[in-house]
């Protein structure tokens, strides 16, 4: 358990500094923050929340709420970040939107509440006295995209972490390069990770998701947490940390299927874009005459057209789709659908040609 004391200025053991605690803190095998705790109205350390983390970065945190006096479900809350980590939509236990959030590029300008929990930006907790985000080796300042402090190494180095080819990484106060669209700092430390699916397009408002990404991410929630009202809607504060470890399996097992159909999702897109090209390729071929068979391409190209069509449509079907059953079932459907329009591309690409 580790305390916050009322000096304002940092963490400091009370026993040592005579300050006295204000909130205490929970801490999981990585140094993650997984219950708060703080002092109630008789002095005395009360549960707040209790967080749920898969993969390094948290997905839900559970607060408490009361629904209708009894149903505790309503202190579930889910996150959506961007690729950097950065929260930007928050559901509550069923998947209706409770917000969304946006920023500017070096996390200023945050629209987002610190509530249930004040994790924010690339995931980092942001200190409500001061409005700083803490990175584990020192603190950040969105509102100057810069460090408070320099970057330091527990080996002595004349620049830590610098790269003599890269003169951005001399300056020991900067964040990522100056690149906080691409990339993020895990720790502290100068050394960014960068977002394989490059530059983050910022959201502006709630309208920068679509509807089926809404409902996505509601059948998703939805389909774990009704599974879990009557576990959730009796449970005492005490048991907040089974629940926590509860939540934090059945979370990632949300997210891993949420993973799969966006994946067999983008396999369809990419199936579609290379069927889309042989097809131009294969019109081409037809108006120059280059083809042996004309009439095998011509409907070649409309049988490949039609796969194309069927993977989008399903594409679309899943978004809709709920229940567990009926979504694997347009999974397999999709995944059988992609795998036939990538054989017939490959066929047309092979269709004989006429010899010059």
């Amino acid at each position: 358990m580790w305390p916050r004391a009322t000096s304002r200025s940092g963490v400091a053991d009370p026993t040592i500094s005579g300050f006295a605690t204000t909130n205490d803190y929970i801490l999981g095998p990585s140094g993650e923050q997984m219950t708060e705790m703080g002092m109630d109205a008789n002095n005395t350390l009360a549960w707040l929340h209790t967080n749920v983390w898969a993969g390094g970065a948290l997905i839900a945190t559970y607060d408490g709420t009361t629904v209708s006096g009894k149903d505790k479900t309503g202190g579930l809350h889910f996150y959506f970040n961007d690729p950097l980590g950065s929260r930007r939509v928050q559901t509550d236990f069923a998947g209706n939107i409770e917000k969304t959030c946006s920023s500017l590029p070096f996390g200023d300008a945050e629209t987002g509440a610190t509530a249930p929990t004040e994790h924010l930006f690339t995931g980092k907790e942001r200190d409500a006295e001061s409005g700083n985000d803490y990175f584990g080796a020192r603190y950040y300042a969105s509102s100057m995209g810069r460090f408070l402090s320099p970057d330091w190494s527990a080996k002595e180095e004349p620049v830590p972490y610098a790269k003599l080819d890269d003169p951005r990484s001399l300056n020991l106060y900067q964040y990522v390069g100056n690149n906080p669209l691409s990339g993020f700092d895990a720790d502290g430390h100068q050394e960014a990770i960068f977002t394989p699916e490059g530059p983050v397009v910022l959201p502006t408002g709630p309208t920068t998701l679509t509807q089926s990404q809404y409902n996505e991410m509601g059948n998703q929630v939805g389909d774990f947490v009704n599974k879990q009202v009557g576990f959730l809607k009796d449970i005492a504060r005490e048991d907040v940390a089974a629940v926590g470890h509860a939540l934090s399996v059945g979370a990632s097992l949300i997210f891993s299927k949420d993973a799969e159909a966006n994946s067999l999702k983008g396999q369809g897109k990419d199936a579609s874009s290379d069927a889309e090209a042989a097809i131009e390729t294969a019109k081409t071929g037809l108006a120059k005459g280059a083809y042996k068979n004309p009439a095998d391409v011509r409907n070649h190209i409309s049988g490949l057209q039609k796969g194309v069509d069927k993977v989008r449509s399903l594409s679309d079907k899943l978004d809709q789709t709920k229940g567990q059953k009926a979504r694997d079932q347009v999974k397999s459907d999709l995944k059988t659908a992609t795998r036939d329009v990538q054989s017939h591309t490959k066929d047309l690409s092979q269709k004989p040609k006429v010899q010059n």
